[in-house]
């Protein structure tokens, strides 16, 4: 009765939880384990009980069943919808550098990942922790050594995908088609390596005000517009930058008009016109940050031949250019 009646108060309690709990512990106490303290000598055990495993937990050791059950759930519910993906659509070079890895190495096979935690890192895993032990967090609390994530040429994090770009981007600065009805989002710190390897891509959009280092792109681009904003072209989107930039530079409308190869693929009422009008205004998401403003318009998926993009006010337009594009 000693033996397994705390254990299975404890099992009993742990069943009822069906969310994951972050260092989830449980008290055995007269609310919830009464029946089991009226045995001789039981309280003191339960306390001594409560004190180790709340000690064990803060270091991460003796984490219950549930939260590792509804942590896995959660996680395959996310990334399963990558077993659908194209084998090849991640690239030779992609490599993904976190902490916690669980299920989506398994879903991503063709990805390589670095464990930043090392277990199932050798290098990590032999580095040695500085902390004592009575700080240290089981398999939670290495380090790569320095220079070593970087060495091993880490460029991408793949979120979790979505069924639209729209809901990608809402996770991550990128996201290209994998699949039908499947859209890989991730973030990157190498915004060169990313224009590169998938600028030339008809489903690579980009969420411009997740890019954490804009200026990166002049150095893998030329502006396809020099003009009040640099416009840069990307198969799947315009992206204007401006240095200097003050909120009057974002509170007037921009202008997108778009000429396509085929006229069938306009709307039935801009046929007439020959292109399609996809004007914007950006005053209320286009807040400069740090002196550079950056925008983002996610092109259509119909073939374009030309593009004609500026911005204009109540007198007039105040700056315009064309790109034009060669047939694909």
């Amino acid at each position: 009765f000693y033996a397994g009646a705390m254990q299975a108060a404890l099992l009993f309690e742990v069943s009822k939880i069906d969310e994951v709990m972050i260092e989830l512990h449980i008290e055995l106490d007269e609310a919830n384990a009464g029946w089991l303290r009226r045995a001789p000598g039981m309280p003191a055990l339960t306390a001594i009980s409560n004190d180790l495993r709340a000690s064990a937990i803060r270091q991460t050791v003796g984490a219950r069943f549930v939260e590792f059950r509804e942590f896995a759930a959660a996680r395959i519910e996310a990334y399963q919808p990558y077993e659908n993906m194209a084998r090849g659509a991640i690239l030779d070079d992609a490599v993904m550098a976190t902490r916690a890895i669980g299920i989506r190495p398994y879903y991503l096979p063709d990805l390589t990942v670095i464990d930043k935690y090392g277990l199932t890192d050798a290098v990590v895993a032999r580095n040695p922790v500085m902390k004592p032990n009575q700080e240290r967090h089981m398999a939670h609390d290495r380090e790569p050594p320095p220079g070593y994530v970087a060495e091993r040429g880490a460029n991408i994090t793949v979120r979790a995908p979505a069924d639209n770009p729209a809901d990608a981007l809402e996770r991550a600065a990128y996201t290209v088609q994998v699949g039908p009805d499947l859209w890989m989002s991730f973030i990157s710190d190498n915004l060169p390596w990313v224009i590169k390897n998938f600028g030339d891509n008809d489903t690579f959009r980009v969420n411009s005000k997740r890019i954490s280092d804009p200026g990166a792109i002049a150095s893998v681009l030329q502006p396809a517009i020099r003009s009040v904003y640099d416009v840069y072209y990307v198969r799947g989107a315009l992206i204007y930058i401006k240095e200097d930039c003050q909120l009057t530079d974002v509170a007037t409308n921009f202008l997108v008009h778009l000429t396509p190869i085929d006229p069938a693929d306009l709307p039935a009422e801009r046929q007439v016109f020959g292109y399609d009008n996809h004007d914007f205004n950006v005053a209320e998401r286009g807040v400069p940050s740090s002196g550079i403003c950056v925008l983002t318009w996610n092109l259509p998926h119909y073939p374009i031949s030309a593009i004609r993009t500026g911005q204009y006010n109540e007198q007039g337009r105040q700056w315009e250019g064309e790109i034009l594009l060669e047939p694909q």
